[in-house]
This record gives C-alpha cells, structure tokens and sequence, in this order.
C-alpha cells in the first residue's frame, strides 16, 4: 500500500511500537516510591497539618474545597485530610507492588489532587509531574514484568512480554517541555549577564529551602555562576534530547547530524547532568519531591534493552568467582 511510507503511517507505526516491559516496571515502582515519599514525609515531618487543614483547626490558610472528592468525604477538615493521605497511600503501595496499579494510579491520583487542591501555593511544578505520572500510569501496562500481579500470574517475577512503548515516549516529551519551558521563563536578571548570574547562589542561601547555613558559599562564588549559565542553556537545549530519540530510531539513515548525536549520546550526557544538578540541590535545599520525581522521568529516557544490557553487565561484575 503507496500511502504506508506517509507521515500518517510513520506516526502511527511509531505508536504502535512494542518493547520489553522493563523501562515502564522500573518506572511504576519509582513513582509509587515518590508518592509514599510525599505523603509520609508531609505526615512524619508535621506539614500536613500546616498546609492541609484549615485555619479554624490550625493550618495556615482556608483550606479550598473545590475538588470533588473533598466534597464526597464531607469538606475540609483534619478527617478529610487524613482520609486523603490514606487512600494515596493505599494507591500508592499498590501501584509500587504491581497488583491492580491502574486502581492504585487513579486513587492514589485523585487522593493526591484533592490534597493539593486544598492549598495550591503550598507546593510546585513537581505536583503537576506526580500527577501526570499518575494518569500515564493509569493507562500504560505497566505490570507486565517486575510486579505482583506477574508472580501471581506467571509464577515469577520477569516476563518477556511486549508491551505499547509510546508511554514510555510520552514520559520523555513530558520532562523535556518541563525542562525548554522552565528555562525560558527564567527571564529574571538572576539568571542573566546584567543580574551576575547571582541565581544560583541567591537559591541556596534562601532560608525557606537551605537545609543549613550555606554562606561558605561565597567563597566560591564563580562557580555558582557558571552553575547558573550551564543550568539555563541545559534547561532550554532539552528538546535536543526528544531530537537524540528520533535520531537513534532511524539511525540506518545517513546524515553527519545523525551520526555524531548517536555516537555521543546526547540523552545520557543529559541525564547525568540532571542527577548532578538534583542531586546537589536535594543535598543542599529541601524543595520537596521535585529533585525525586523529576530524576524518576529519567528512567524512561532508556530503552529496555539497554537496562538489559546493563543489569547483565552488573551482575557479571557482582556475581561471586566460580569456586571462590
């Protein structure tokens, strides 16, 4: 058929591409670590009751009551809230063992945005990332293989089975527009020649996120300038990944472009910048979950045959010496 070579076709035969379940497993249990880190963390730490509850029980603001599950478990108050973390831990647990994850995934999804509907202001861009996660999740097979419902099933806890790679593919899109669109709205003279790039350094002396008093740091002050310049042109250059993905897909394609993204491999050098950069702002501020969730995207930037490839490479090298 003359029209199977048409961008129509192309797209839909890129959806349509099936993979290892791997990728999506290991992301399943990811998330559901970061939604049990959230909700425990705001229950151990006190917060819930700051942030959660109204100001006529203690919290700090008027608590909304748009959300509709608010509303089914009686309006706002310390119950409604404790009932909320409840059942996104319940979602939660579930999506991380792989047994029914997509219940889980949409319990643990409206449980989590009935709590951050209640105080908006309280947290970030990384609710948005959980959330959407969650609705991903919710659609995606993501139980195929390192789950529950697969030892149940199977009998153990792998499979070989296939499954749609395309939200595998979403996941990527998704931090990638996170990421360009973050850099661009980063127009503040902080972030710019005339402002010294101070960004960085102005971050993580703030008392809201320092975890300790980090004025030490002006000694080297340069480096958090050249922090700031290299954190703004790897936050818009994201998209470059999203063109290192097409780029490997059609790799049998020529082209100088093609073949010097493919040999560097743009989508790793990405990544390792991004757990430095989390991981240096998870040491040195507490921002929440958005370190966490936003590195958990990054699992899906690999394709299962690659963590194949490196999980036997790994247990080559763990693997005890024959008569040791």
């Amino acid at each position: 058929m003359s029209g199977r070579a048409g961008p129509w076709a192309r797209w839909v035969d890129m959806l349509a591409t099936r993979e290892p379940g791997t990728v999506l497993a290991l992301f399943r249990i990811a998330l559901g670590l970061v939604c049990l880190h959230t909700v425990i963390d705001a229950w151990h730490s006190g917060v819930d009751a700051w942030v959660w509850v109204d100001r006529t029980e203690g919290g700090v603001i008027k608590v909304g009551k748009g959300h509709w599950l608010i509303q089914q478990l009686g309006g706002a108050s310390m119950e409604t809230t404790r009932a909320l973390m409840g059942l996104a831990l319940a979602g939660s647990v579930s999506v991380v063992l792989g047994l029914g994850h997509r219940i889980g995934a949409i319990v643990a999804l409206q449980a989590l945005l009935g709590l951050f509907a209640m105080n908006p202001v309280s947290g970030g861009g990384h609710d948005k990332l959980i959330t959407n996660a969650l609705w991903i999740l919710l659609l995606a097979p993501a139980s195929e293989t390192l789950s529950l419902w697969c030892r149940i099933r199977r009998g153990r806890w792998t499979s070989d089975r296939s499954v749609v790679a395309w939200p595998r593919y979403l996941l990527v899109f998704q931090i990638a527009l996170v990421y360009a669109l973050t850099g661009i709205q980063k127009l503040g003279p902080a972030w710019m020649p005339w402002g010294d790039f101070s960004a960085i350094y102005r971050s993580v002396l703030l008392p809201t996120w320092a975890r300790a008093d980090w004025s030490a740091v002006a000694w080297v002050y340069p480096l958090t300038q050249l922090a700031t310049v290299l954190t703004w042109v790897w936050e818009v250059t994201w998209p470059v990944v999203l063109m290192s993905f097409w780029f490997r897909r059609t790799r049998t394609r020529v082209g100088w472009l093609r073949a010097t993204s493919n040999r560097l491999d743009l989508r790793l050098l990405y990544v390792l910048v991004g757990i430095g950069m989390h991981g240096t702002v998870e040491v040195l501020m507490n921002v929440g979950p958005f370190s966490i969730v936003t590195m958990t995207y990054y699992v899906a930037c690999f394709h299962p045959d690659e963590v194949h490839r490196w999980g036997r490479a790994l247990r080559r090298r763990i693997r005890p010496a024959s008569g040791a």
